[in-house]
């Protein structure tokens, strides 16, 4: 999985599949992580160490933009 930093506080994760790409969006809080989707199941393993390295356990907040897999699969 790759992470950007796109600000302090803001960071893009995402991940090549064979079928489609995957990402999401992490906001680090004072109250915790705020994920913009979850990405795709594939990914879940990848995105608890990436919030692990934030210092967080789990995400505060979970913001689903639509129903597709790639985008609620965790």
């Amino acid at each position: 999985m790759k992470i950007h930093q796109v600000s302090q506080h803001v960071f893009h994760l995402s991940k090549k599949f064979p079928d489609a790409p995957s990402s999401l969006t992490a906001l680090v809080t004072d109250e915790g992580v705020v994920l913009v989707d979850t990405g795709s199941a594939e990914m879940a393993e990848d995105l608890r160490a990436a919030v692990a390295s934030w210092g967080f356990g789990k995400p505060a907040y979970i913001i689903s933009t639509h129903e597709h897999t790639d985008h609620i699969g965790c």
